[in-house]
């Protein structure tokens, strides 16, 4: 009787050894608390987006500019369009991360369309931001989609 209670108390220690090693491996391989590394919804990848970033196409009668800033919690989106004699604010909305940091999606409400936007960067450095138009406005104008490519600048 004495000899099974002894083996029982080894037992008993061996497995309470094995929760502890374990413990302390889950802690030292990251299973533990999340890092400053990794953070909701992929922000860490997603601030590859942020800067000022310039359309290629000087020319174009689109999207001129875009500026993506940094928040406590994710990433702000400010646009300018083409119009004369200057460029036209969209105003800032905010950008929802997808694709753990690789897309930004976007959707804008000028009252006579809505918007919506894909914003991903190529593995050659530039941005590029694909538009969907809807009109809202009973104008009859038909949707339409517009790609834009933009260099990243000072």
């Amino acid at each position: 009787m004495r000899e099974e209670n002894n083996v029982k108390q080894r037992q008993g220690y061996k497995s309470s050894l094995l929760v502890a090693v374990l413990s302390i491996a889950a802690l030292f391989s990251g299973c533990g608390e999340p890092t400053a590394s990794t953070t909701q919804n992929g922000l860490s990848n997603a601030t590859a987006f942020v800067g000022n970033w310039y359309n290629m196409d000087l020319n174009t009668r689109s999207i001129t500019r875009v500026r993506i800033r940094e928040l406590e919690d994710g990433l702000e989106v400010s646009m300018w369009g083409r119009c004369q004699p200057s460029e036209c604010p969209w105003g800032e909305e905010e950008a929802t991360i997808q694709e753990n940091g690789n897309l930004l999606t976007v959707t804008w409400d000028p009252s006579f369309a809505v918007m919506t936007q894909n914003l991903r960067l190529q593995p050659d450095g530039t941005l590029t931001v694909s538009t969907h138009t809807h009109f809202t406005d009973e104008s009859g104008r038909m949707d339409f989609d517009s790609i834009d490519q933009f260099a990243k600048g000072a």
